[in-house]
């Protein structure tokens, strides 16, 4: 087996943050030399609040081969308080795509939402923000992400509503530069 090299503790020393319950580590991905590690807690500075949101963000870190060197926080563009973002991340190439089914969005409570950040240059942006066919409550769209050859799969375990919950899973494409639901599973 291979030899991994010396032990790196990848976490709040290194991103500076490391406030108590931000949950680093509960979601994490690996591409190439690029690691996206979740914090689905972490608070994010507020206007409204002096205390801020809890509304999760993500780290990205770059392998130099020898450390996992820390590179950028990512934050939703629309932060709320329990939002959950980056509960679940899926990245290939220049593409990231974060999940937040706590997302309260439109007056609906945990509808959810997932955030597509591209990188160019070297630093992520933000790209689209995707929702689910007829968002209801308790959908928590963003529960499971998933993004390989252009196709973006969004799982929202809630979706249906009522007794029933049968969940639903949202695949979306690129159509004509835009991120676009092609299918509902």
């Amino acid at each position: 087996p291979p030899i991994l090299g010396t032990a790196q503790r990848v976490g709040p020393l290194v991103t500076g943050d490391g406030a108590i319950g931000d949950q680093l580590g509960r979601a994490l991905v690996h591409d190439g030399t690029t690691l996206v590690v979740g914090a689905r807690q972490a608070v994010l500075p507020a206007a409204t609040t002096s205390d801020g949101f809890k509304s999760g963000a993500a780290y990205v870190y770059t392998d130099s081969g020898t450390a996992f060197v820390a590179a950028q926080r990512i934050e939703p563009p629309d932060a709320a308080e329990g939002d959950l973002f980056s509960v679940s991340l899926a990245l290939a190439g220049d593409v990231l795509v974060v999940g937040a089914p706590g997302a309260d969005r439109d007056g609906i409570s945990n509808r959810g939402a997932a955030y597509v950040y591209r990188r160019s240059a070297g630093s992520w942006a933000w790209e689209a923000t995707l929702a689910g066919a007829d968002p209801g409550a308790g959908d928590n769209f963003g529960s499971a992400v998933a993004y390989a050859q252009g196709t973006i799969l969004v799982g929202a375990p809630g979706h249906g509503g009522g007794p029933a919950e049968a969940g639903a899973v949202f695949a979306f494409r690129q159509v004509a530069g835009a991120w676009t639901l092609v299918e509902t599973l």
